[in-house]
């Protein structure tokens, strides 16, 4: 394959991270794609259901696992973790700029936030199956 693949997180990159679900194992793999569309299978060696993803600022990247109803944290060097669990069906997951990490439960209509210190809350609540999160960049001048 052609094209320069970065180590897990180096954000800004320009690099494209995909997931797809196999209807026969329903596990995800997770993929890169180098600007000019080459591509690699980036894996860890979790059963997953990757619906969202994202990256925070110290380039851990956040995973909506609707299969185990849970958030991972993939480390830059490929080591994961739960950062919460309790979910009925995790969908979106978007990273502020103080790396709170939120995410959409489209089964409970709700939103969760989740700190850096891994305490979780409600943000909002009573949606009609929220999915997809992004947070605006500001208008550059």
């Amino acid at each position: 394959m052609s094209g320069k693949f970065l180590k897990l997180g180096e954000v800004g990159a320009g690099n494209l991270f995909e997931s797809d679900i196999p209807y026969s194992t329903y596990s995800s793999h997770i993929y890169e794609y180098a600007p000019d569309g080459t591509g690699m299978n980036y894996t860890i060696n979790a059963v997953i259901a990757a619906f969202g993803m994202v990256f925070d600022s110290a380039g851990n990247l956040f995973v909506a696992d609707a299969r185990n109803q849970q958030v991972i944290k993939i480390a830059p060097d490929k080591s994961w973790s739960t950062i919460a669990s309790g979910f009925d069906l995790p969908y979106g997951v978007a990273v502020d700029a103080a790396d709170n990490v939120f995410v959409s439960d489209a089964n409970q209509n709700t939103i969760y936030k989740i700190a850096p210190d891994g305490t979780k809350s409600v943000f909002a609540t009573g949606l009609n199956y929220p999915t997809v999160m992004l947070f605006a960049s500001p208008p550059s001048n």
